[in-house]
């Protein structure tokens, strides 16, 4: 039963909890034995030296931490929360703490073990991938279908129209007579503007050629008519 619960809240709550807890025990014990070589060196008899929020801070950023595997970002999290620059040292060696133990235990963390449980195709940094081929390997292969394109330079409407029709992809290469990279034009954007201009106006000339032209910075897709 999958509980949309997400995966920050739990972490934080539960190395909050784990961390008061210890928080807890270790403030009963400087109470009760404040003799002890540790908070005798550390805390004086007036003043509290054992804050259980602290700890519990840490445990949330630790668990966190280990959890996702991931360091800088969690202990800017963790600043953000408590806004409190004070804490960011314990919060640093405990990140990095943390991140150490889950990848010794763990080769990745929760979310690229999510990925691996759902099937989603993960490319890890952490693996060396090397694949041997030869150039003649590459040379040799051909695509199954001809590829689509649409000449920039100029083409008939009722072509365009029904190159549309026939070969309905997401999108189609803008390329000049020499086969050469202009651009690109998604289906969705060319298809409306060339079926308003084939059926805005029943007198038009079929040999009226459209161009095609491709703002690449603003992604708008102009169309021009000549006689």
């Amino acid at each position: 039963l999958k509980v949309p619960s997400g995966i920050f809240v739990p972490s934080v709550v539960l190395g909050s909890l784990m961390g008061r807890i210890i928080g807890l025990a270790i403030e009963y014990y400087s109470i009760n034995y404040p003799y002890f070589f540790i908070f005798k060196l550390t805390c004086s008899t007036n003043n509290r030296c054992i804050y259980p929020s602290l700890y519990a801070i840490v445990g949330g950023a630790a668990v966190l931490g280990g959890v996702t595997q991931m360091t800088v970002c969690v202990v800017v999290m963790m600043v953000e929360i408590t806004g409190q620059l004070n804490y960011i040292l314990p919060l640093i060696l405990t990140v990095i703490m943390a991140k150490w133990v889950s990848n010794a235990l763990l080769t990745h963390g929760i979310y690229e073990e999510i990925s691996f449980v759902n099937n989603y195709p993960y490319l890890s940094n952490k693996e060396e991938i090397s694949v041997r081929f030869s150039v003649e390997s590459m040379l040799d292969l051909k695509p199954k279908r001809p590829v689509i394109t649409i000449p920039v330079d100029g083409i008939d409407l009722n072509s365009l129209f029904q190159k549309l029709i026939e070969n309905k992809f997401s999108g189609y290469p803008l390329v000049t007579s020499d086969q050469t990279l202009q651009g690109y034009v998604s289906y969705n954007d060319l298809y409306p503007l060339v079926s308003k201009r084939k059926n805005g106006n029943p007198y038009e000339k079929p040999s009226i050629e459209l161009y095609c032209l491709l703002d690449i910075f603003h992604g708008r897709i102009g169309a021009t008519s000549y006689q």
